[in-house]
């Protein structure tokens, strides 16, 4: 019992308490150090022009001059697969040596003109074909020659688009363009980074763990929920395009893992409605499981069949998003209800959740609809994930620290239940249930009985510890010559059993023999103790009727009284 008391050491509260602090502690500390070295050559990559002043807007119904991006709205004019032209002068002032412009496109194919000539396309195949187009930025190359240009951008929207506002055009130089934007995004981009390598360690390791144990498979669905989430990430804010990925599949991968997200993030919790002990929490866990994959499956038979594209049903992925972590949040009120504890950790990790992609929704809103820019926003959602995940880690190896003492308990109680204290052997009990299993399983066995000699006379003369000596001796030579046969136990006092599931190969007396070897053997290596006994066996095929082995006990008298058979033919040798 002394190793179930020091294993309980594991969920004291203090010690739980110092590994959250050591927890947030490694996780803010590895944020800032990747943001620290991302941001060193912050200022080397920061030049850009700007072109949002003096644009002309042409749509299908209207004409906008004099344009300014940082306030014009295109809430009417780029939608319903309408096509919208931007134009405006450019002059190559010489301040970069390989000048590129930037575009950032919403769901729409592009084309670029200068001097009337088309020097870009992108999308205007899939656009024409109906299938995403998807959204992203683009570089395209602008001559370099001091004189006045002719620019015009052709936006063609996919029905998918859901711009405002376009305010994220500008020139800068073809050599640090992506070191440029990795500075800028070094915070998104080390979150992402995170949160795929953790997602892909809890994958692996759950894989792997849950062939031994169960618990584990909590670690695929946590690990999974971390890949999402890293993968929006990265396909929202354009680094999926560093690695040259297409832009439409950068946005295919951005929407497909918001979806997958929450049903992943809702399978961690599958044994929390348990806890809760409120059948109403359990329905309402199933229902909203059940319906959000429902939901997630049929919108990508409509993408893939081309009926709907996944953009078009971001606001309801929105509204499943904030009912899955309020759900969450009830869910762990109730847990804590019914005394566990952890849970408040939990709900702790959901509202820092929540806050944080609502922060990043607040910024998100505020630029698109009334032109505020709140870029410190970006990447909350996935600081607040890293947050949850590890909040979720440290609640689950609670979990699985409580299942491994229950575990040892019951190693410990097993043991004592089914062993003999004295040898390690195996105990009547176990033997005589072990017994029965093979009987009610019709499977042939062989039981040896053996009644140890001078027990007795050895208490008597030298002392019961040297009774115990004696004991012990017996069963290690049983051990060594049948233990890698079959059953060894002590039924008790000086009598011993060996079981064998009978073999084709088993012959009885050779074993004996080489029992009676290996006894002998141990008798010349040792003073002051003889080991001898009686045996007797029997098999479990000479009690058989109709194919069936009828009784057990049978089986075991008939071994029983062959063993005081064989002790009354050497008593009487010995006379």
């Amino acid at each position: 019992m002394k190793q179930i008391a020091w294993v309980k050491v594991i969920q004291n509260k203090y010690i739980k308490r110092c590994m959250s602090i050591v927890g947030i502690v490694i996780v803010l500390l590895g944020a800032m150090l990747l943001y620290h070295i991302t941001g060193l050559r912050k200022n080397e990559y920061t030049k850009k022009e700007p072109l949002l002043l003096n644009w002309t807007v042409v749509s299908e119904n209207q004409t906008d001059t004099d344009v300014d991006l940082n306030t014009f709205r295109f809430d009417n004019i780029l939608t319903d697969k309408k096509t919208v032209y931007l134009s405006r002068t450019f002059v190559d002032k010489g301040q970069f040596q390989s000048p590129v412009l930037v575009v950032q496109t919403h769901n729409a194919a592009l084309r670029v003109f200068v001097d009337g000539e088309c020097i870009y396309s992108y999308g205007l195949e899939r656009y024409d074909c109906g299938k995403m187009v998807g959204s992203g930025m683009h570089s395209i190359a602008m001559p370099k020659d001091g004189e006045q240009h002719e620019l015009m951008l052709e936006f063609k929207a996919n029905g998918d688009s859901y711009v405002t506002r376009m305010n994220d055009i500008y020139i800068t130089d073809y050599a640090t363009i992506y070191t440029d934007f990795l500075v800028t995004n070094r915070v998104t981009y080390a979150l992402s980074v995170c949160l795929l390598f953790i997602g892909f360690v809890l994958l692996l390791l759950g894989m792997v763990m849950m062939l031994t144990r169960t618990w584990f498979t909590h670690l695929i669905s946590l690990g999974i929920f971390s890949l999402m989430v890293g993968l929006w990430t990265m396909g929202k804010y354009n680094i999926l395009q560093i690695y040259r990925v297409p832009i439409w599949l950068c946005t295919f991968i951005e929407y497909a893992s918001m979806y997958i997200g929450p049903p992943s993030l809702l399978l961690f919790f599958r044994d929390y409605p348990k806890k809760a002990d409120s059948r109403w929490i359990t329905w309402m866990y199933y229902i909203i499981f059940w319906v959000d994959s429902g939901v997630t499956a049929l919108l990508f038979v409509l993408h893939f069949s081309g009926v709907w594209h996944l953009p078009h049903m971001l606001r309801l992925e929105q509204a499943f998003v904030a009912i899955v972590c309020v759900y969450l949040i009830i869910l762990m009120i109730a847990c804590v209800r019914k005394g566990n504890r952890q849970s408040r950790l939990v709900i702790c990790g959901v509202i820092l959740f929540l806050l944080c992609i609502g922060a990043e929704w607040s910024g998100y809103m505020a630029g698109k609809y009334w032109g505020h820019e709140m870029s410190w926003t970006t990447g909350f959602s996935s600081l607040g994930t890293v947050i949850l995940i590890s909040i979720l880690l440290l609640s689950l190896s609670w979990d699985i620290a409580g299942k491994m003492v229950d575990e040892k308990e019951q190693a410990v109680l097993y043991k004592m239940a089914y062993t003999d204290n004295l040898t390690g052997l195996y105990n009547r009990r176990f033997c005589e249930e072990r017994l029965k299993s093979y009987c009610y399983n019709n499977i042939p066995f062989t039981i040896f009985n053996f009644d140890m000699n001078g027990l007795k006379a050895t208490n008597d003369t030298h002392g019961h510890s040297s009774g115990d000596k004696l004991i012990k001796g017996f069963a290690d030579i049983l051990t060594k010559t049948f233990g890698d046969k079959g059953i060894v136990g002590r039924m008790g006092g000086d009598e011993f059993i060996v079981i064998v599931e009978n073999i084709e190969e088993l012959n009885c007396q050779e074993e004996i023999r080489h029992f009676q070897k290996i006894m002998s053997e141990a008798n010349k290596a040792q003073s002051g103790y003889v080991y001898s006994t009686a045996y007797g066996y029997a098999d479990s095929s000479e009690i058989v009727s109709d194919g069936e082995i009828r009784d057990v006990n049978m089986v075991y008298r008939l071994a029983d009284n062959r063993m005081y058979e064989n002790k009354k033919t050497c008593h009487d040798a010995r006379k």
